[in-house]
Order: structure tokens, then C-alpha cells, then sequence
């Protein structure tokens, strides 16, 4: 995610948990104006072969003069 985004909220993908952490410091340090809004997990786990994936939605930061 190398673009610029004017967006309030976007949805990022995380393919598994020792990722996650170094997934999130790579997004702030990519774009400082996002916080993280939520962050939430979905899939199988370990049955049947599954997996499970994690989300994590930003959320552009307010702007202080507008608070």
C-alpha cells in the first residue's frame, strides 16, 4: 500500500498472526495520518486445514482544528 489515500476508513489484511505486528508498523510508518479503528480475526483455525486471517481497519485521524 504504497499510494495516498483520502479515504476515511481502510481495510487491511493481515495473513496470520506473527505478521500482524509487523504488518500494523509498516502501515503507520507508510501513512502517519491513519490510527487503528479495529482490528478483528475470521476464519477455520486449525480444523480442516483452515487458516485464519486477520483485519484491521484504519481510520483517518481527525483533524485537530476541526475537534
Amino acid at each position: 500500500m504504497s499510494k495516498k489515500y483520502n479515504e476515511e476508513f481502510l481495510i487491511q489484511r493481515s495473513k496470520n498472526e506473527k505478521k500482524l505486528n509487523s504488518d500494523i508498523q509498516k502501515f503507520r510508518e507508510e501513512h502517519p495520518n491513519y490510527e487503528i479503528f479495529n482490528i478483528s480475526a475470521s476464519g477455520t483455525g486449525g480444523q480442516y486445514g483452515g487458516s485464519i486471517r486477520f483485519w484491521i481497519i484504519w481510520r483517518l485521524k481527525a483533524n485537530k482544528q476541526n475537534v
